[in-house]
């Protein structure tokens, strides 16, 4: 991508609450992600976790929501794939990727360093959770080969295999996108500039994101790539006030949280806060039109016609109050927000 200066929102399907609640109805996932996406959204995202933190198999999420959408991307933040044998996963995700029309995105992460809980996830599997950032970027390298080669022959330090061809093959061309995790950790952001289509994080300062981007760029410039192939993002955790008309205000009081992964970043050359508080900002509205409290009032509210050039944080909001508008200027355009 030569640009990222326009940002991108995805939610976050509560698969991990859905486990947690103790029922067994999916309809709430589901009405989710047709909603985010009749909002226009970018994308959906699901989570990943095998005992430590129970939830919804992610693949499986993933293939049900394909089934009832259209448009919107499907990606997994994050997910654990050194749980899994790269042929079986790359032969998955490949076939996850044909059904939905090339709109997966694996986001792949390694669990929390030194947690019990996160450790035992690979014991019970007979895999060393120490070894788990090797394996993971070995199993990059294959899945990428099995999608783009036939007749494939690996010997790599986790797997080893002959002549192995897969099909299908992506839709996407070169495969699915891979999205690599890693915050302000310094051999995380190599592996990010030297392997991954995009980046994962959820770092909050703007000052130490713009560092840890302007580092995976360097270092995907060392690596022979082109730094703008490499699509930046950042997870945030927002808070939405309970029974408050919704504002596009920069802190609220402590309420019930509803999450969402907004992939972002300020304008290209971006120094100071400003660029990050309008991302915020956007984050919120998209946030609060797709939070279940606004899918419950309005569930069938149809999407109004909108110029072209229409901002999307309008086009969301509108869609929430059309008759209460209001205009502020933010550090892209002008948008509209609703009126407190």
């Amino acid at each position: 991508m030569a640009e990222h200066s326009k940002p991108n929102f995805g939610v976050l399907l509560p698969t991990r609450e859905a486990v947690m609640s103790g029922r067994s109805d999916p309809t709430a996932l589901f009405e989710l992600a047709e909603r985010a996406e009749a909002l226009g959204f970018h994308s959906v995202w699901v989570g990943d976790s095998l005992t430590a933190r129970p939830r919804i198999d992610a693949l499986t999420t993933l293939a049900a929501v394909g089934a009832r959408t259209r448009r919107v991307r499907l990606g997994t933040a994050i997910f654990l794939a050194a749980l899994r044998h790269p042929i079986l996963l790359a032969y998955q995700l490949a076939s996850l990727d044909w059904i939905t029309g090339g709109r997966i995105d694996l986001g792949v992460g390694y669990g929390r360093p030194k947690e019990p809980a996160a450790e035992h996830e690979f014991q019970i599997l007979g895999l060393d959770p120490s070894a788990r950032m090797k394996m993971s970027e070995e199993l990059v390298q294959v899945m990428r080969r099995l999608w783009r080669e036939n007749d494939v022959s690996h010997a790599g330090q986790f797997t080893r295999f002959e002549h192995v061809t897969l099909e299908p093959k992506p839709v996407q061309p070169g495969g699915v996108p891979i999205w690599l995790a890693s915050n302000d950790v310094e051999p995380g952001l190599k592996r990010v500039g030297k392997l991954a289509d995009g980046w994962l994080n959820n770092i909050k300062s703007p000052e130490s994101y713009r560092v840890c981007w302007e580092k995976i760029r360097s270092y995907a410039a060392d690596a022979g790539r082109d730094p703008n192939s490499i699509h930046p993002g950042c997870y945030f955790t927002l808070r939405l006030p309970k029974g408050k008309p919704f504002s596009p205000s920069i802190t609220t009081a402590p309420t019930k949280r509803w999450r969402i992964p907004c992939f972002a970043s300020p304008a290209p050359g971006t120094r100071s806060s400003t660029g990050w508080k309008n991302i915020w900002m956007r984050a919120r509205a998209a946030l609060f039109c797709a939070s279940p409290r606004a899918i419950s009032s309005q569930p069938s509210t149809p999407a109004p016609k909108r110029s072209r050039g229409a901002d999307y944080l309008g086009k969301l909001l509108i869609l929430l109050k059309p008759n209460r508008a209001r205009s502020y200027s933010s550090g892209y355009k002008k948008v509209t927000s609703p009126s407190p």
